[in-house]
């Protein structure tokens, strides 16, 4: 049993892309050292936070993994965090001391493992917290200017400031090209606009023409983007047209006059988490007339496009009545957590550590920034290689994770049943998506009036 006064320490690890590459930091060398570090210090680890490719200045409300520390600190679970340095943590000022009104008001400590000096625990490490970070976020506005600088001069000269840009152009020799397949779908959705038709009305049309699978948010967005006109990112005349700008100004007169295609206000309690059992796809939701109700359902899309198509890839037919896996989860619900419990008790004591693993990857990480900031690796090979390796990191880093599942409170005694039928269709739907992680059938076939067949996996659960 842990003491309870041991300090509980969270410990908070960030890297940013061009800090990987530059300098060799990961995630996994930070989170080994922090480790130690509070192996040294006697603390009790209460959990890992982790923000990979977010850069400090970064607004904090983008930082996951620093919102996930907040709000368990908000909730008493913490009382001190520990990182690696300052820049870890904040360049702005600002954003410092409205994080830090919330580690004060909840009486939690900052801790640095490599600067030990401007730890906040002392009045004197405050002084000096303060004046570092003053310097920091200095040096960081004057990176900022010398870089909007560049970006002045690079409208001027009509060069592209980012290697993105939209769909029907590439990136070659530092130019912007049309690419001709994808361009051919811009003039086509355009043309047919001016015709009269609705976007929504086009989508099958794509797909049955160009083989292109095209969501309706997507084809809104290439019929509102000023960029095929050839003016990108401020810049005038900076790629050939693909669309006049006398079409584009027409289309959006023809977008005006189509009324825009009104969002659902139904609620599928189990959108994304339902897994086809034939094509691993998932399954959509969709209502049916059942009488004078409508009733959701799960199906899979993919079964009825490739029908439509003659070419039957998924014979997954099945209709899953949304009410029937309610019941059947309201019911069971504690069961299967308390058997995803038991199964994760049994692998912990029969896997391989992964610890040694990643340290060989995170290892092999820094060998391959080194041989790449050197030049000796060509920039297409080293980006191949580093996705493969950051994977495999994640993976790794995620499997030493401790697991703490248990079953929260109120899945406990006979009261979740009472409590959720009062519950509202948005407040159902919150709690599956925050508690499940995907639901698998073990069959292909579902009869109706028999129990379901399914495995439910859930996401990690903080100890209650």
């Amino acid at each position: 049993m842990v003491d309870r006064f041991q300090k509980r320490a969270a410990l908070y690890i960030r890297v940013s892309s061009d800090e990987q590459a530059r300098h060799g930091f990961s995630l996994g060398e930070q989170r080994i050292d922090l480790e130690r570090y509070a192996r040294e210090k006697g603390y009790t680890i209460a959990g890992l936070y982790a923000d990979e490719g977010a850069s400090a200045r970064k607004a904090i409300s983008r930082r996951h993994g620093l919102q996930r520390l907040l709000n368990d600190v908000a909730h008493g679970n913490i009382d001190l965090i520990v990182m690696k340095c300052l820049d870890r943590w904040m360049r702005s000022v600002r954003d410092f001391y409205r994080v830090q009104e919330i580690l004060d008001a909840h009486d939690v400590a900052l801790e640095f493992t490599q600067e030990p000096d401007y730890n906040t625990s002392t009045t004197q490490g405050r002084l000096m917290l303060n004046l570092k970070l003053s310097i920091a976020q200095h040096e960081s506005d004057t990176t900022g200017d010398r870089i909007r600088y560049v970006f002045a001069g690079m409208r001027r000269d009509k060069r592209i400031i980012s290697g993105r840009v939209p769909f029907g152009y590439r990136v070659r020799s530092k130019k912007i090209v049309i690419e001709p397949r994808e361009a051919e779908i811009v003039r086509y959705v355009f043309g047919e606009v001016l015709r009269g038709r609705s976007a929504y009305s086009l989508l099958d049309d794509v797909f049955s023409r160009f083989g292109v699978e095209i969501r309706y948010t997507t084809l809104l967005w290439i019929l509102r983007n000023r960029s095929y006109t050839g003016t990108m990112q401020g810049i005038e005349n900076v790629a050939e047209p693909i669309v006049t700008t006398a079409d584009f100004g027409r289309a959006q007169e023809v977008l005006a006059r189509h009324p825009r295609k009104k969002s659902t206000s139904r609620v599928y309690l189990f959108s994304g988490l339902l897994i086809c059992p034939v094509c691993g796809r998932r399954l959509c939701g969709t209502y049916k007339r059942n009488g004078n109700k409508l009733s959701p359902y799960y199906l899979c899309q993919n079964h009825y496009k490739s029908t439509k198509q003659g070419d039957n890839a998924c014979t997954f037919n099945a209709n899953l009545n949304e009410s029937r896996i309610e019941s059947y989860l309201v019911t069971n619900i504690a069961d299967l957590i308390s058997q995803q419990v038991r199964e994760i008790e049994t692998n912990e004591h029969h896997r391989e550590n992964p610890a040694d693993t990643l340290k060989k990857v995170s290892r092999s990480l820094e060998r391959l920034n080194e041989i790449y900031v050197l030049g000796n690796i060509p920039k297409e090979t080293y980006r191949a290689k580093y996705d493969a390796l950051k994977k495999q990191e994640r993976i790794l880093l995620a499997e030493t994770i401790p697991h703490a599942i248990k079953i929260p409170a109120i899945l406990r005694g006979d009261s979740f049943r009472a409590s959720y039928l009062t519950w509202t269709p948005e407040e159902k739907r919150a709690f599956w998506q925050g508690l499940i992680k995907r639901i698998e059938f073990n069959t292909t076939t579902i009869p109706r009036n028999s129990a379901l067949d399914c495995r439910v996996s859930f996401f990690a659960l903080e100890p209650v």
